[in-house]
């Protein structure tokens, strides 16, 4: 219902410590029409359906209109469900608080530097960079590496990133398209998780005594069935019928019974003093003990978050089922493009419904999973063939197989999968500097000794030196022919 304008509005703020009893005193201290109480996160009271039913029952005598104003999604929801209005902010409202407390909710952009201190930082990081720096100048710029070099043959290798395409037909070696297929199952899923809810039943009416008493000077009849009301609505009928002399002021007792079972029955004493229907005069009633035996049982029920909780259990089984039954479908031909995957439910059912007595919710999907998959030797095909084209001019491999290393996937891009694979294989080229150059940069002493003398390798009479010999690796080379200085 749209909220219509009162005479008077106050705001009460909740404080940490502030709890149901405390909430009704602040409220009953304000004489506004409209009262917003303020939820702020850290107050522990109102959190939960209970204790929002609980609240609601305790202002049902109060005039004001309450209204629950929290940032808390949640909280508003079960206020609503409790018959609350409910508000996201104080937007408008600030005018009512005093003036520190009001500041206290409005926004300001300036206090995020509050938790970001600038100066210390940069303070703290200065002397690093400076190390740094120094670092990298005696490292990296001043080291030499000199090498003397022949021309000879090579291991290459290469890291290649191959796109899966389900858009073309044909492997591209230039382009570094491999053609995609689309694999697709369809499959239903069960789970059920433990009903968390709890549900009342009432199971016993109260009972009681009430006396009546004649005031007028003839007798009065009190049939059998009359119904009574208590002060909290409970309604209860006589046991049965009474005669009342005239002027009995003593009175007369007579067992009653509540009309509907339920801890509600259990009123205290002097709580029953009327008829539901007009009373006759000089008849009076009153309960000199509490009426007793209204009780109600507890069983388990299907609630809203045993909905949320199956939902949630279906959608980690529907990911690995679908990831399975795909896998089964490519067999050790193809693999699955790990993000391609999508799940399209075309059927949910749950039972039982809501607030239905039950020890469990089950809830079962009927879903069609797809994903983009690519055929595993045309992969390996296209790697080799794609790494052969990438070699530069003068340079070709050997015979035999190239060495794959496992496709590494990088995720999908303009509905294409991105792989990069490593490829390792032996060619035979003509030597020059600038190839050498690029090979040894950044390589220590050693590193560059073993590349050149290894087996199977260079295979040809170098000389390489560092330059300062403290050097631990060079990122400048000086390349030298044979036979020159």
């Amino acid at each position: 219902m749209p909220a219509t304008s009162a005479e008077s509005q106050d705001v009460i703020v909740v404080d940490r410590d502030d709890d149901l009893g405390s909430l009704r005193s602040k409220i009953e201290s304000t004489a506004a029409d409209e009262i917003f109480l303020v939820l702020p996160r850290e107050s522990v009271v109102l959190r939960s359906p209970v204790e929002f039913r609980v609240f609601a029952r305790m202002l049902q005598s109060l005039a004001s209109e309450i209204v629950i104003v929290s940032g808390d999604g949640e909280r508003r929801r079960l206020a609503r469900m409790a018959g609350f209005r409910t508000r996201r902010g104080l937007h408008g409202l600030l005018h009512l608080l005093p003036p520190e407390e009001a500041n206290r909710f409005r926004f300001r952009w300036y206090r995020f530097w509050r938790w970001f201190p600038i100066v210390p930082f940069l303070t703290l990081l200065t002397p690093a960079l400076l190390v740094l720096g120094l670092v990298a100048v005696v490292l990296v710029v001043l080291p030499e590496l000199r090498v003397t070099m022949a021309p000879a043959t090579d291991v290459d290798s290469a890291l290649l990133d191959l796109r899966v395409d389900p858009g073309v037909r044909q492997p591209d070696p230039e382009g570094r398209r491999l053609p995609g297929t689309m694999l697709s199952q369809r499959f239903e899923v069960e789970a059920s998780v433990p009903a968390s809810g709890v549900g009342h039943r009432p199971t016993a009416a109260a009972k009681g005594v009430v006396t009546f008493v004649n005031s007028r000077e003839n007798v009065l009849v009190v049939p059998e069935g009359l119904v009574l009301v208590a002060t909290n609505g409970t309604r209860f009928a006589t046991d049965a019928e009474v005669r009342l002399p005239p002027n009995s002021l003593v009175g007369t007792r007579v067992s009653i019974h509540a009309l509907e079972p339920g801890p509600a029955g259990n009123v205290p004493a002097m709580a029953i003093t009327r008829l539901v229907e007009a009373q006759p005069p000089g008849l009076g009633v009153f309960n000199e003990r509490p009426t007793e035996g209204g009780r109600e049982e507890e069983f388990p029920e299907a609630a809203e978050r045993d909905f949320i909780a199956v939902r949630g259990e279906l959608q980690q089984k529907l990911e690995q089922a679908a990831r399975d039954r795909l896998a089964e479908l490519a067999r050790d031909e193809y693999t699955v493009v790990p993000d391609s995957l999508r799940v399209e439910t075309t059927n949910e059912t749950f039972s039982p419904g809501l607030r239905a007595p039950t020890e469990e919710v089950t809830g079962r999907v009927t879903v069609q999973a797809t994903a983009l998959a690519y055929a595993n030797a045309a992969f390996n095909e296209l790697a080799e063939a794609a790494w052969a084209a990438s070699l530069p001019a003068g340079f070709r491999p050997l015979a035999g197989p190239a060495d794959l290393t496992v496709p590494e996937y990088l995720g999908l891009d303009g509905g294409t999968a991105l792989y990069r694979v490593g490829v390792r294989g032996r060619i035979a080229r003509v030597m020059d500097a600038a190839t050498l150059a690029a090979r040894l940069r950044g390589a220590t002493l050693d590193e560059a000794r073993r590349a050149l003398a290894a087996p199977g390798g260079l295979g040809a009479p170098v000389a390489i030196e560092m330059w300062p010999s403290w050097a631990p690796r060079a990122f400048r080379l000086r390349l030298l022919a044979v036979g020159s200085e």
